[in-house]
């Protein structure tokens, strides 16, 4: 399932990024997939099972299973003033389009989005576990349920 959800949100953006017709001033994007899977980091960062969450009432009956993830996002291009318009454009996406239905193997889930704050110090962490350098990155939670 998790694949799939990915993919979806990948897609999503370019699909957001083209319908803003925005163009970046130093990095020529490309039609094909090689360029979307290139620049743009969509990964994993926590996953799991959430028997109660917040949304919920703690006396209602469970009917149907609740997953959790956690994930981040990169715009990896060069030049850092596309970076940052690539990163807005995603947020942008965000912010209209919380939520996400998908149907797979004959099953309706909807995947609830929102983003998710980190302190510097949980930043730090973060980047030096990549061995890389501060970069602009974006951290969401989601929520998978089944219709």
């Amino acid at each position: 399932m998790l694949p799939e959800i990915f993919n979806i949100i990948g897609e999503n953006i370019f699909i957001h990024f083209e319908e803003k017709k925005v163009k970046l001033k130093n990095t020529r994007i490309l039609p094909d997939s090689a360029w979307k899977t290139k620049h743009l980091r969509l990964e994993l960062l926590r996953f799991g099972h959430q028997p109660v969450t917040k949304n919920f009432s703690h006396g209602a009956p469970p009917d149907k299973s609740i997953y959790a993830f956690t994930f981040f996002i990169i715009a990896d291009i060069p030049d850092y003033s596309d970076c940052l318009q690539f990163t807005e454009l995603i947020c942008d996406y965000f912010d209209k389009k919380p939520f996400l239905q998908l149907k797979i193997n004959e099953k309706e889930f909807e995947v609830a989005i929102s983003s998710l704050e980190l302190s510097i110090e949980e930043l730090n962490q973060f980047w030096m576990a990549q061995k890389q350098s501060h970069q602009p990155v974006l951290f969401y939670q989601a929520r998978i349920s089944e219709i």
